[in-house]
């Protein structure tokens, strides 16, 4: 019931055990998928380091039905809706045009430390936070360093990614819970439906385990139930 983003990949463990695919899978919005067949995955995974890495570290998070140990938060989540965790949009928007400086003040102001990147029809485009700020410095140490003036002037969308992973108001809680632990994520944004990405907010993690405790906390005992029913 998680959301795969680009990047992720499936079937592989159909390939690995050399037996049929049974996993549903539904684009929620248009995708472009590559197929790698039985012959070329095995012969790249047995030769390519990060790739085998990166397949038993998939196999083993997915081998783990998590969910099973804990049917109760489980309930909690799939009868959630995603609109009452919903944190409201950051104050700032930032433009994938906006420059590498704006980008971080913007940032070091955010209350958060989340913020959200639109496009010219205000889609959501990207995402940006401190790990992003991490990483840019990693692109930029890699400049020549007789470039590196040019920097500050260079947009945002030349660092970072566009089409980020992202969840629908209409999904459950489950989903995002689901999604938040597959990819590792500490937040994840909100848009209306797979038809309109405008962004509506966001959801943290934290917020997220923050309800789970409260509707377990506040559920009624077996006893008291039956002391109602009396």
């Amino acid at each position: 019931m998680g959301v795969l983003g680009k990047g992720d990949f499936f079937g592989d463990a159909a390939l690995i055990g050399n037996r049929p695919h049974h996993t549903t899978i539904r684009a929620r919005t248009p995708v472009r998928l590559r197929q790698l067949g039985s012959a070329l995955f095995s012969d790249v995974a047995s030769t390519f380091l990060p790739l085998r890495e990166l397949l038993a570290e998939a196999a083993l998070r997915r081998s783990k039905d998590f969910w099973a140990h804990v049917p109760l938060e489980r309930s909690v989540l799939e009868n959630e809706p995603v609109a009452s965790l919903l944190e409201p949009l950051p104050a700032k928007l930032l433009h994938k045009d906006a420059t590498l400086p704006e980008a971080i003040r913007a940032l070091s102001e955010s209350a958060g430390g989340e913020l959200l990147i639109v496009d010219e029809q205000r889609h959501l485009w990207g995402t940006f936070d401190r790990h992003d700020v991490h990483l840019i410095l990693a692109q930029i140490a890699e400049i020549p360093l007789e470039e590196r003036r040019h920097v500050p002037g260079r947009k945002l969308s030349e660092f970072i990614p566009g089409n980020p992973l992202c969840v629908f108001l209409d999904d459950s809680a489950l989903t995002v819970a689901m999604t938040l632990m597959d990819h590792k994520r500490p937040w994840l944004p909100v848009v209306q439906r797979k038809d309109d990405l405008q962004p509506v907010g966001y959801v943290r993690g934290e917020r997220l385990v923050n309800r789970i405790i409260e509707k377990l906390v506040n559920r009624p005992t077996d006893q008291s139930s039956a002391a109602k029913a009396g």
